[in-house]
């Protein structure tokens, strides 16, 4: 009991600081940044960072879940195994920088962008990489801080020259992409002596490349279906950049307003799917019952989304009026067009998360890889059919039928795995259905009728949805007290 009560109190630290830190960064930071840059300057930012990004498998193959539960289980392996991994590490990163800077080239990027914007990827990668280590060594509090560290020194950075009317004319993309190296390197600097305090980090021995070439088989798979991932969740804005080149940071810029909010959505329901695995794979491993947790946690993914979801249609022009002022009318509706299918979209792609917790800690990766890559060819039709005519439009319209795709074949491969038939489960879609109905009608009597301004209109509609949950019974509290405890 001392060991749960240990563990969900490193948990609130670790996921307070995150959430306090995280949210902050992208929608008063990074949004700053790019009405500060304008929307042709951060959309070129955005394309190359997105680049850097769909090969960021390259950098671990599955080496940081390695290092964290060999250290875990056995301390010896801080000396005998981790110096090696460290040589791994760096032979993995000059791979990486020369790779995408060679893809990038042949892809019409910038050199430097592509090198500095891979370098920070590089320097993230390495402070993932020692953080492993801690988490092996329990120490999560120590973990939360450093996770949240470069984002709070870039943010402050930052924050000094977007908010002070003297300083501001110095602040341009390059500044804000050397902030976020300088503060990688503090945060890099920063892990790597906690590890050499905590005894974690002695040496720098010559790896076994034969225990690296075991690793990298044993973890194929999973570098593969996360390799996949990453392009379907990545590819929209380079799709936008080659199938609409004459106006492509234009397209990138405008769609950052809008993927925002998915990328902050998508954190959120990270924050479940993170927990789920570890409790999926034993429960699946002991024959327990999962479907309580899975649907507990069902609920807590999509009734925020319904009503985030409603907003965006009803208020999302108000809203992006309010983070993206211009005296353009016509790119705040735009922008606000994209906002409706990017949140709505938030919808499968949550229950997507959920439902392959559920076959990964089944150890069902091939299909994954199978339903994810059909996936991928999805995305790839519908942005050749839809964004050379629509722009940033059509790629968040292929971003929403490319989740509708994935969750499709996640609750087909769910029903295949784990056939137990469950009443209960048609009988959460339906309530879920009514509730979101209700959401909606509310929402709508209170814009079109009403007409209530944008704060009154969420404050009734965040308090009809917790009305809602409360009278359908929503939530089970001591479902909820089973998955606190893991």
């Amino acid at each position: 009991m001392s060991t749960q009560r240990h563990f969900l109190r490193d948990s609130i630290v670790f996921q307070g600081l995150n959430w306090l830190v995280k949210p902050l960064w992208i929608f008063l930071i990074d949004r700053e940044v790019q009405n500060h840059l304008g929307l042709e300057i951060y959309g070129k930012y955005l394309i190359h960072f997105n680049f850097t990004f769909l090969f960021i498998v390259l950098l671990d193959i599955g080496m940081h879940n390695y290092q964290t539960r060999q250290v875990a289980e056995n301390r010896g392996f801080l000396h005998t195994g981790t110096p090696g991994l460290l040589w791994i590490k760096l032979l993995l990163s000059v791979i990486y920088m020369v790779f995408v800077w060679q893809a990038g080239l042949i892809n019409g990027l910038d050199s430097f962008w592509l090198l500095a914007i891979g370098l920070n990827q590089v320097l993230n990668s390495w402070i993932l990489f020692f953080r492993s280590t801690l988490a092996g060594l329990h120490l999560f509090r120590i973990e939360a801080v450093i996770s949240v560290l470069d984002r709070t020194i870039a943010g402050i950075g930052c924050g000094i020259f977007l908010f002070s009317s003297s300083l501001q004319s110095y602040f341009g993309l390059k500044e804000f992409v050397l902030f976020q190296t300088a503060a990688l390197s503090i945060g890099l600097l920063f892990v790597v002596g906690i590890c050499i305090q905590r005894k974690a980090l002695t040496s720098i021995t010559i790896p076994d490349f034969s225990k690296f070439r075991a690793l990298f088989l044993a973890n194929l798979p999973f570098a593969i279906l996360t390799l996949i991932m990453n392009f379907y969740t990545r590819l929209d804005v380079i799709f936008i950049s080659h199938l609409n080149p004459s106006n492509a940071n234009y397209e990138a810029g405008i769609y950052a307003h809008s993927f925002r909010f998915l990328d902050a959505s998508g954190m959120y329901a990270m924050l479940f799917t993170g927990m789920l695995l570890p409790i999926f794979s034993r429960q699946l491993a002991k024959k327990e019952d999962f479907r309580s947790i899975l649907n507990l946690v069902l609920k807590f993914v999509l009734i925020p989304g319904l009503w985030l979801a409603v907003i965006a249609i009803q208020k999302g022009a108000e809203i992006m009026d309010i983070l993206y002022p211009t005296d353009n009318i016509e790119d705040t509706l735009y922008s606000a067009s994209i906002f409706m299918w990017l949140m709505v979209a938030y919808l499968p792609m949550s229950i997507s998360l959920v439902l392959g917790s559920l076959l990964t800690a089944g150890n069902y990766i091939k299909e994954l890889i199978y339903a994810t890559g059909t996936a991928l060819i999805i995305l790839t039709f519908a942005s050749l059919i839809m964004i050379p005519v629509q722009g940033a439009l059509g790629a968040a319209k292929a971003v929403f039928i490319t989740q509708i795709s994935v969750m499709i074949f996640s609750i087909l491969l769910t029903k295949k795995f784990f056939p137990k038939p469950d009443a209960a489960n048609l009988y959460l879609i339906g309530k879920l259905i009514v509730v979101g109905l209700i959401i909606w009608l509310t929402a709508w009597i209170l814009d079109e009728i009403i007409h209530t301004n944008l704060f009154w209109f969420g404050i009734g509609t965040l308090g009809i949805t917790g009305f809602l949950t409360f009278i359908f019974k929503l939530f089970n509290f001591s479902q909820l007290k089973k998955l606190r405890q893991g």
